[in-house]
């Protein structure tokens, strides 16, 4: 029992005499502490330039690591130097303006610091608009967005001045700085239509731009008129329709192409329209009246219409020309005489109906004028059927199948 304890004390006694002799190895072999350090630091051109020294001359010693953290967006981006004559100097590119967050550490000492990085002067500028057309009425102004870029693409927070030249001869001038890294602004655009010009000028840079095309506004105002009041329902003469002043607002007129629909209303309920486009503020309608009487006309476009305009159409033909007689199973109509002493265009139609007592239809056909005279031959018809009746140029003969005729 004794010689086990002794044996124990040896081994004990040998394993401390190692550990003191490893623990005086390293105490002899580590560097000196690293004392107080000092940091300065610094963008420019492009990179972020750090030294660090120590407080005193032998607060970094040669052969220390100094490590240098940059927080960025991509994230932490750490880069090491060993110390040489008591400095460690970091040179690492970075070109983002803002608030730059930086660590250094040597041992067991750290220090930390945060730079403010501004861009640099405007090399470049970059400009829209919204809408690339635009109405001189205003409904939608166009609206600038511009942005000022430094050589490594940053926004400097600098002014930019805008000079707005309108069709109408006026120019303005503001000045507008960055928010959340863009200028915007509406643009007043005037009264006339054409192009607004643009400059946008940030520093040395420069941008010259056509923001929009200026359009007349939404029709406001459209006037109807004619030469002729009247006019003879003969199937030449013609009534010729003015719309004009189609104009917006502002007195512009309006856009080519805008749709002008008139509308018309005649004897026995007769309704009738017609679209085209406005060419330069008006356009003409040529117009045949259909049958005699009185008409009523309006023009509309977009939100504008016109006041009516009435108009007479006069019988076309001479009435003792109306007259028709039956040569066996054919009636002859003719030989018809306009107004104006000729007769009517070959070709023109001649509507039949045949009716019976109470005028109810039982057949409708169609024929032609031919050299002043028009033809109808007959078909087998119905034992009810009691009148022929033929309407040509809006008016009309009764021919009686039991023997009485007339208009």
């Amino acid at each position: 029992m004794k010689r086990r304890t002794r044996t124990a004390g040896i081994v004990l006694a040998a394993l401390a005499s190692i550990f003191g002799a490893c623990q005086s190895r390293r105490e002899v072999g580590a560097p000196p502490p690293v004392g107080a350090l000092e940091v300065r630091a610094h963008v420019r051109s492009g990179a972020a330039r750090v030294v660090v020294t120590g407080a005193s001359p032998t607060d970094l010693p040669n052969g220390t690591v100094v490590a240098l953290e940059l927080a960025t967006p991509a994230g932490p981006l750490v880069v090491r130097q060993t110390a040489r004559a008591g400095r460690a100097a970091f040179t690492v590119p970075y070109r983002r303006a803002g608030r730059l967050v930086y660590r250094v550490t040597a041992g067991n000492t750290s220090r930390r610091g945060s730079l403010d990085v501004e861009a640099g002067r405007a090399v470049r500028i970059d400009a829209q608009t919204q809408p690339r057309a635009s109405r001189v009425t205003g409904e939608r102004p166009p609206l600038l967005v511009a942005q000022a870029l430094d050589a490594f693409g940053n926004v400097p927070d600098r002014p930019s001045n805008v000079r707005v030249f309108a069709p109408d001869g006026t120019r303005s001038v503001r000045e507008l700085r960055p928010t959340h890294l863009l200028s915007w602004t509406l643009l007043e655009a005037g009264e006339d239509v054409g192009t607004l010009d643009v400059s946008v000028t940030t520093d040395e840079a420069r941008r010259e731009l056509v923001v929009a095309d200026l359009t007349p506004g939404r029709t406001a105002e459209v006037a109807l008129d004619t030469r002729r009041r009247a006019a003879y329902a003969d199937g030449r003469d013609r009534w010729r329709l003015d719309a004009r002043d189609v104009r917006d607002a502002l007195g512009n007129d309006v856009v080519d192409g805008t749709a002008l629909t008139f509308y018309a209303s005649g004897p026995d309920g007769v309704t009738f329209s017609a679209t085209l486009p406005a060419v330069s503020g008006e356009r003409p309608l040529d117009l045949t009246p259909p049958e005699p009487g009185r008409y009523t006309f309006t023009v509309r476009a977009e939100d504008a219409s016109s006041s009516t305009l009435d108009l007479t159409a006069r019988p076309g033909l001479v009435r003792g020309s109306l007259r028709a007689r039956r040569e066996g199973r054919v009636i002859v109509l003719g030989p018809l005489v306009t107004t104006r002493g000729a007769r009517p265009d070959t070709g023109t139609p001649v509507s039949v109906s045949v009716l019976a007592t109470n005028e109810r239809v039982l057949r409708e056909d169609v024929t032609a004028v031919g050299n002043g005279v028009a033809r109808y031959e007959l078909p087998v018809l119905p034992s009810a059927a009691r009148v022929v009746r033929l309407e040509v140029l809006g008016e009309r003969f009764d021919v009686s199948l039991t023997g009485e005729d007339g208009p």
